[in-house]
């Protein structure tokens, strides 16, 4: 019989489909309308002429700005700079108006302020009071991160993991630590502020 036949062909799928879910293996993606979450990132930045990862930020645009798993923008945060600091911001906001912009501070306010500042701009945008694309869409999250990139900004990828696999979780911090055979040498002005890096869940 035609009937049964079909019948037992959707049986056997649905038991497979039953066992691949029981075993834990991944599921097949589903595309939706729903947009990949937005992550903005406070960079501090004094005096880093010098030192500014330029090419490393642009590196991490080009390979990323396809992306479809999660949109990361960048907020840096020019505290007081008295070198060509603000003119190596400015050339990026330029080439990438939709992934950097600046917040300038005329005044030098010290690392962890300059990050208390930049955090509560990404905290207060939102879809209602944003003029242009970069701001069109509110993060999801917001984190901060050492503008030299003690941190690789490869690291992205896994402090959003935690995020996924974890629901529960609500911040992710990244700190430097001497393992063995390990030797992380700080200077004191930059060892008694904040860590190099940190995610929060909006």
């Amino acid at each position: 019989d035609e009937n049964m036949v079909v019948s037992a062909v959707l049986l056997q799928v649905a038991l497979q489909l039953v066992a691949l879910l029981c075993l834990g293996l991944p599921s097949v993606a589903v595309e939706t309308d729903t947009a990949a979450p937005v992550v903005e990132i406070t960079i501090p930045c004094y005096n880093e002429e010098s030192r500014f990862p330029m090419q490393e930020y642009v590196e991490f645009v080009a390979r990323t700005q396809k992306s479809t798993s999660y949109e990361v923008r960048f907020l840096f945060v020019n505290d007081g700079s008295t070198d060509n600091t603000l003119d190596l911001l400015q050339q990026l906001t330029s080439r990438f108006p939709q992934r950097f912009r600046v917040l300038y501070l005329a005044d030098n306010v010290g690392k962890a302020e300059a990050v208390r500042r930049g955090m509560l701009e990404s905290l207060k945008t939102s879809a209602s009071t944003a003029p242009d694309k970069f701001t069109s869409h509110a993060p999801d999250f917001v984190g901060f991160w050492d503008g030299d990139l003690a941190t690789p900004l490869d690291e992205i990828d896994n402090f959003l993991l935690i995020f996924t696999h974890q629901v529960n979780i609500e911040m992710v911090l990244g700190s430097r630590v001497a393992l063995l055979g390990r030797n992380i040498s700080r200077q004191v002005s930059a060892s008694c502020c904040v860590e190099p890096s940190l995610f929060l869940k909006r």
